[in-house]
């Protein structure tokens, strides 16, 4: 009687059960047999598009491992598994894996736009993130420059993919553009006319679009002369140089002078004449009181009563600590305008410490840069601000040299480290 219900239980269970088990085997079979065709039509159809040989290999992969997860949750359901739970533990894995390789996810989904919509290629000249180099290799998470002075970048491909660039390749042919100076009185004409022989004898420069000269500005201290013309695109600094050096020969020997900026300082009847990129003239007015000109905006100094002043203006020296801001701000708030980053307020504050001894003297100072606005990328304002302390701010390469400087970032009113 036992053997005979064992039986009878074993032949119900294979009545009920077996149809679905091998309804399952067929459905894994077929679907296993069309996952690998579908692999290899998609490994075929990037094999033609001459995709990045790293990603194609990456995508089949992926893409069969999914369809296989999906094919074997659906033959479990089919002989009468419940995967209901097994699904919630995968996308909680899912999700938690996501959340840990967040940037890197970002930085392969931006890999991803640029090797299929191919907005550059390898070989190409790309000004991208404050950089300008070619393009060495393009990676799933980054992509490789090399600039001209044959350093290595990597940029990430999440930003890079997402942010501003400029390719100069696409483009057959571009245009030079120069800014020459002559001094007031000099002939115009014949200045004209020794630039319009230097283009014609060249054939590097095209006649079609022709170029154009004219005076663009009439300077203080000079008149300065705009040249543009179209070259092919690897002739473009070989043009640029020959004719730089070309002009600065011939002019000198013309006669046509480069007038040269010079700073002529009288202080107290004293006279003092040096020759720098700008032009200011200190004037003596009364007391401690000085006034001067500054791209046409008049200033004035002064010194305290107790020290024989007036206070007709701010103290000189407080000026040291203006210049820096004033530096190194615009150059943030440019870079920052290049990058595309939108703020809603933006104020650069000095700290100082002076000497107590004679001659007191700023022996430290601190930059702090306060930003306020929604979303800011921090990587991206940390960039902006090094590329200003490191290449750009001329007067804090300066100060470094005589005194200590530091720097800190404010986000919203919280201090980024």
């Amino acid at each position: 009687m036992a053997g005979s219900s064992i039986l009878e239980r074993f032949m119900d269970l294979l009545l009920s059960y077996g149809p679905k088990v091998i309804g399952a085997i067929i459905v894994l079979l077929v679907g296993l047999w069309a996952i690998k065709l579908a692999t290899k039509a998609i490994k075929r159809k990037m094999e033609k598009r001459d995709s990045n040989k790293e990603l194609r290999g990456f995508l089949v992969s992926m893409s069969s491992i999914a369809l296989k997860v999906l094919l074997f949750i659906s033959v479990f359901g089919m002989v009468g598994i419940q995967v209901t739970s097994f699904i919630a533990i995968l996308g909680a894995a899912g999700l938690a894996v996501g959340m840990a390789l967040q940037g890197s996810l970002q930085n392969f989904a931006g890999g991803v736009i640029i090797i299929l919509l191919k907005p550059f290629k390898v070989g190409d000249v790309l000004e991208a993130e404050g950089y300008t180099g070619v393009v060495k290799d393009i990676q799933i998470f980054s992509t490789i420059l090399t600039t001209f002075d044959n350093k290595t970048i990597i940029i990430p491909n999440g930003g890079l993919a997402t942010s501003a660039m400029v390719n100069y390749n696409p483009e057959p042919n571009r245009r030079v553009d120069w800014n020459f100076r002559i001094s007031y009185g000099a002939n115009y004409d014949k200045a004209k006319e020794i630039l319009n022989n230097m283009i014609a004898e060249d054939d590097r420069i095209l006649k079609d679009p022709e170029h154009f000269i004219a005076i663009s500005g009439l300077k203080e201290g000079f008149v300065e002369i705009v040249v543009r013309t179209w070259v092919k695109a690897e002739d473009y600094w070989g043009v640029y140089f020959s004719l730089n050096e070309k002009v600065y020969k011939t002019f000198a020997n013309e006669g046509l002078s480069n007038p040269i900026p010079q700073m002529n300082i009288n202080l107290n009847k004293y006279n003092i004449n040096r020759m720098t990129q700008e032009e200011l003239l200190l004037n003596w007015e009364d007391g401690m009181a000085f006034s001067t000109n500054m791209d046409g905006f008049n200033i004035s100094i002064d010194s305290v009563p107790e020290f024989g002043g007036q206070n007709k203006g701010p103290r000189p020296k407080p000026f040291m600590m203006l210049a820096l801001a004033g530096c190194t701000g615009i150059d943030v708030i440019s870079i920052l305008k290049k990058m595309r980053i939108k703020i809603d307020s933006f104020q650069v504050k000095i700290e100082s410490q002076i000497t107590d001894e004679h001659p007191k003297h700023y022996s430290e100072m601190k930059v702090i840069y306060i930003l306020k606005g929604d979303d800011l990328p921090i990587d991206k304002i940390k960039r902006a601000v090094n590329l200003s302390e490191e290449q750009y701010c001329g007067v804090s390469a300066v100060y470094k040299k005589a005194m200590k400087l530091k720097s800190e970032i404010q986000i919203n009113g919280e201090i980024i480290e």
